[in-house]
């Protein structure tokens, strides 16, 4: 997981000095992954197999060997990790290719087309095992009579060199979903939130609404959540939800009295109070990465890279972050699906009689 890339993608240097932000943010320098008919590849056919896609985020597999000898008689990564639709679209690389090798199904996959096992250069394997065996090969692993392919050829596997900066960084954010189940949270209300494929998924009750709240509070942080919903959906993200006043939540709708979308803020059983007038930002039945930032009576939110705006509000000190889902006549086909939320805390720089950061 590069937790820092994540920061990069949300929470540029100016966003801390309240500057607005250029109008698109995914990763430093980054341009856009080119379009996935790009990766697509045919075996054998060196007109159609490009690795340009996988290089955006993984560029020490240009060089590595046997990544460039196989592009070079026309294999690209797809060959063998399978189309990973969604590990491409996911720019917070939590999504792995469609298909990985454990070390003992390694010799199997390289033996589907590498049939030769040594027979023909007998000689040179001697000498290679007399100048290697029981030696640590530049990839870090040490060659013996039960290794397999990839412990001598090439060092495919990826290697994260994270500098000082970058590994604090790391260690500043944290997932408040486990993938697994719903530990750390609670739910109240109608509807039904499940774990499917390591995803919370929401589905509404017959009337009401529901919402999955954090066991834990948070006052300032900066969060990026990744999910998917099905329309007609009327969803949301709450930012500092306490048990009286559920405070602003960032809304997953289509809204036409006045014209707002998803990554509107509210205030709930109040009213609208910063609107997304751009229906384009949202992502309809693909995953989506709303982020945002809460400091002080300050909240700031980001749709897919793109700047919504910041407003300022009425909000707890601290609350718990969570998820809300409404039920009832229209919404019968409604589902959310969150595949991960991450979440850094921030230091407190709000003066001591009111919210608003600090100059």
């Amino acid at each position: 997981m590069n937790i820092p890339s994540l920061a990069k993608f949300a929470f540029a240097p100016a966003l801390m000095l309240a500057v607005a932000l250029p109008p698109l943010i995914v990763r430093e320098h980054f341009r856009g992954l080119p379009p996935l008919a790009a990766a697509a590849e045919t075996a054998g056919d060196k007109t159609k197999a490009d690795n340009k896609a996988c290089y955006v985020c993984h560029p020490g597999m240009k060089n590595e060997k046997i990544t460039a000898v196989h592009l070079a008689a026309g294999h690209g990564c797809t060959e063998c990790h399978g189309p990973s639709i969604d590990h491409f679209q996911d720019e917070m690389q939590m999504t792995t290719p469609d298909v990985l090798y454990g070390r003992t199904q390694v010799d199997a996959m390289c033996g589907k087309c590498h049939e030769d096992s040594h027979e023909d250069v007998e000689k040179q394997l001697i000498a290679f095992m007399q100048k290697w065996g029981n030696r640590s090969r530049e990839n870090g692993r040490t060659v013996s009579e039960t290794s397999i392919c990839t412990d001598c050829h090439g060092t495919h596997n990826i290697h994260k060199k994270a500098d000082s900066d970058s590994a604090a960084e790391a260690a500043a954010w944290q997932s408040a979903f486990n993938g697994t189940d719903l530990t750390g949270w609670t739910s109240s209300g109608s509807a039904d939130w499940k774990i499917k494929l390591g995803r919370i998924v929401g589905t509404p009750g017959a009337e009401g609404a529901g919402d999955l709240l954090s066991d834990v509070e948070y006052a300032d942080y900066q969060a990026a959540i990744t999910f998917r919903a099905d329309f007609p959906i009327h969803a949301g993200f709450w930012l500092r939800a306490a048990d009286v006043d559920r405070g602003p939540r960032v809304e997953v709708f289509e809204h036409h009295n006045p014209t707002a979308f998803t990554g509107s803020v509210g205030l709930p059983g109040r009213q609208l109070i910063m609107l997304n007038v751009r229906e384009d930002l949202f992502d309809t039945g693909g995953w989506n990465t709303l982020a945002v930032e809460v400091r002080g009576d300050r909240v700031a939110t980001w749709l897919n890279g793109e700047e919504i705006g910041a407003v300022c509000c009425d909000a707890p000190e601290k609350g718990r972050i969570g998820l809300h889902l409404k039920g009832g006549p229209g919404y019968e086909r409604a589902q959310i699906s969150v595949r991960e939320v991450q979440i850094q805390r921030l230091p407190n720089l709000t003066h001591p009689d009111r919210g608003s950061p600090a100059p």
